[in-house]
């Protein structure tokens, strides 16, 4: 009985394999579905200069095209289509010198999962039929020329990656874009044109790690719904113009990892709301009007690597506890108005590498506990009010 069952499931086997070896047979023997073909020639059409492999002279298999990966109709599960019937899954064209505007007919490669077209030099608006691709999970058009506004009719409903960082989109974010795309993981629209209020909406994408919304022209507060999306890594908000207190809802952030909040208009103290972020490793948030003293939750951080609090109005002395930040390897206070003397007990953070102290109104000496620093690298201390200077340096060149 056993050696029938043995024997059953050596049978098996043997018909998966030659199943699977008939699809990858298929595969290698695709021809490219008339629908895709037309569509990628009306894709190619609209450039200014041709595609390399493409064109005229070549094959009509799109699925030989560069830049171009095909499965079989049967690995789709496609019925319909005849069985050696190529459908586009990928095109990658990045870094290309594509010059044109992209073709709606885009919208017509239905069975497309990957599109990359970025470091071209791709202009004018993003094509509405782009943005209702129900296969389509990564969409990577960063670093082109596009411009305008960002669809407002969205439903990509497999999307999980979305970059469309550096061009010059512009009006409003489109906050609503995780209504009918509800998978989406990642947002990159940073290095664009966007300008006006967060509108509320991003707290619907509650699967979101990473939002890039750095270096464009945002105004008003932060969407409190943001501070609801508990699986958010990396947030970056820098270079914009953001005005009022940075909202206490950001001790929400329970994953969070790295938050840029530079180079805007946040104002007021910084909330005291970071002790339950565990995992938080890097706060950028220089150049700013925040007043007030550092907040515990800050200088008591175990996971904190790199906390840069610069050209800001702090003030108080600089409290930092070495025995709770283990991971500490950059501390930069620079151009506040901090008092009082350089920390002695500072050497005790064993992995800091940087210190800058400069444009503060400290006084004193340079302690002599700083010959025992492990990997101090950077220290700046200009425009300090340090005396003693050639003790200073017989102790730094430890």
């Amino acid at each position: 009985m056993a050696h029938m069952d043995f024997l059953e499931l050596w049978v098996d086997i043997i018909v998966v394999g030659l199943c699977l070896q008939a699809q990858v047979l298929s595969a290698q023997n695709l021809t490219c579905n008339l629908v895709d073909l037309r569509a990628l020639k009306d894709f190619w059409s609209a450039f200014e200069s041709g595609i390399d492999g493409w064109g005229s002279n070549s094959s009509t298999d799109c699925c030989n095209w560069v830049g171009v990966s095909c499965n079989s109709s049967l690995s789709l599960g496609l019925s319909n289509d005849p069985i050696d019937s190529g459908r586009v899954t990928k095109l990658e064209l990045f870094k290309k010198r594509l010059t044109g505007k992209l073709s709606e007919s885009l919208g017509q490669l239905d069975q497309l999962r990957i599109l990359n077209l970025s470091q071209n030099h791709l202009k004018e608006s993003l094509p509405q039929s782009l943005f209702h691709l129900l296969k389509l999970k990564h969409l990577d058009l960063s670093s082109n020329d596009l411009s305008g506004p960002f669809p407002q009719s969205i439903n990509l409903p497999s999307l999980e990656q979305l970059d469309i960082s550096d061009n010059s989109l512009d009006g409003l974010l489109p906050t609503r874009i995780c209504e009918n795309s509800t998978r989406i993981e990642v947002i990159r629209l940073a290095l664009n044109n966007f300008a006006g209020e967060i509108l509320p909406g991003l707290g619907s994408c509650s699967v979101l790690e990473h939002l890039s919304l750095g270096v464009n022209d945002l105004t008003g507060g932060v969407s409190e719904d943001i501070f609801q999306i508990q699986i958010l890594k990396v947030l970056n908000l820098q270079d914009n113009m953001f005005y009022g207190k940075l909202s206490s809802g950001v001790g929400n952030l329970s994953n969070l990892v790295f938050l840029d909040i530079s180079s805007n208009r946040f104002s007021g103290t910084i909330p005291d709301v970071f002790y339950g972020l565990s995992k938080f490793e890097e706060f950028v948030e220089h150049s700013n009007r925040f007043e007030g003293t550092i907040p515990r939750s800050l200088s008591n951080s175990p996971s904190m690597k790199s906390l840069n609090l610069r050209n800001n109005s702090l003030v108080g002395s600089i409290d930092v506890n070495c025995s709770a930040m283990i991971n500490l390897t950059s501390l930069d206070l620079g151009s506040n108005n901090l008092s009082g003397r350089v920390p002695d007990y500072l050497p005790f953070c064993r992995k800091l590498e940087k210190i800058n102290f400069a444009r503060n109104s400290l006084i004193g000496q340079i302690p002599e506990s700083f010959k025992s620093f492990d990997s101090l690298s950077y220290l700046s201390l200009t425009n300090v009010n340090i005396s003693n200077i050639s003790s200073a340096l017989q102790i730094l060149q430890n």
